[in-house]
């Protein structure tokens, strides 16, 4: 059963696992299948993250689905499909219960969380670990453990930390490192740097919000557009056209 919504308001990301005492996805399939409730037309959330990383879609943002009833008084709403409406569900396609995630799970993770922030309009304040505004377990106890929500998902901690989200950011990716960076200068070199950083399956960031400690994270990082920047590899023209020829000439060899 889902719920076909015009307007569906995505401004917020619920973070979850697939609590079905099964170890990671390696594939599409796989995930649809464990994800999916008997009788509903969809999976259960908008997006899973497979065990190597890759971030699959689930299914459109104009279907509402039902991954999360908050029953939790802080944050509970008159509307009981509030959340379901306002928010996205992502899946990291693992029991955390009763296996740790996989690395390359956990990289993707925080690469979509701060892609999705960045396209959608909000920072690590309006993402939320399931468990947070719902009495329940999920993501998984083994997600408590590997310290990844230690204060850094709480709403109210958030609120007071600072305005600017990749200060916050470093808090959550530190001591995770990832293979790529991409950052762009322009907002009309955007698209390509977006379409780098799918193929990538690397973090996106704007040179005005790029922070020391967010770049110490990346091994490589790749500059779109723009000029030269130390430490990256530029890829770049003349116009945002030729911008993005060359990083399409980059992704195929």
């Amino acid at each position: 059963m889902t719920v076909a919504v015009d307007r569906r308001n995505v401004k917020l990301i619920v973070i979850h696992h697939l609590g079905d005492r099964l170890g990671p996805c390696t594939t599409e399939a796989e995930l649809k299948r464990r994800s999916q409730p008997a009788g509903y037309d969809w999976p259960a959330y908008d997006f899973g993250i497979l065990a190597n990383g890759q971030v699959i879609t689930l299914r459109p943002l104009t279907v509402q689905g039902a991954h999360c009833i908050s029953d939790r008084t802080k944050y509970i709403h008159e509307d009981p499909q509030w959340w379901n409406r306002n928010s996205a569900g992502v899946v990291m396609a693992n029991d955390n219960q009763k296996f740790v995630p996989p690395v390359d799970m956990i990289k993707g993770l925080f690469c979509f969380l701060i892609n999705f922030g960045n396209q959608r309009g909000f920072g690590i304040s309006g993402m939320y670990p399931h468990f947070q505004i719902t009495q329940t377990l999920c993501p998984g106890g083994s997600y408590k453990k590997l310290g990844l929500n230690t204060g850094y998902f709480d709403y109210d901690l958030m609120e007071k930390a600072v305005e600017n989200q990749n200060l916050v950011l470093k808090k959550v990716v530190d001591k995770i490192m990832f293979k790529a960076l991409v950052i762009y200068t322009y907002d009309p070199d955007k698209y390509a740097a977006e379409y780098l950083a799918d193929h990538l399956r690397a973090p996106l960031v704007s040179l005005n919000n790029l922070t020391p400690e967010l770049s110490a994270c990346a091994t490589t990082k790749y500059k779109v557009g723009g000029s030269a920047l130390a430490g990256t590899k530029l890829l770049s023209g003349w116009d945002r056209f030729l911008t993005a020829e060359a990083v399409l000439k980059f992704i195929r060899g």
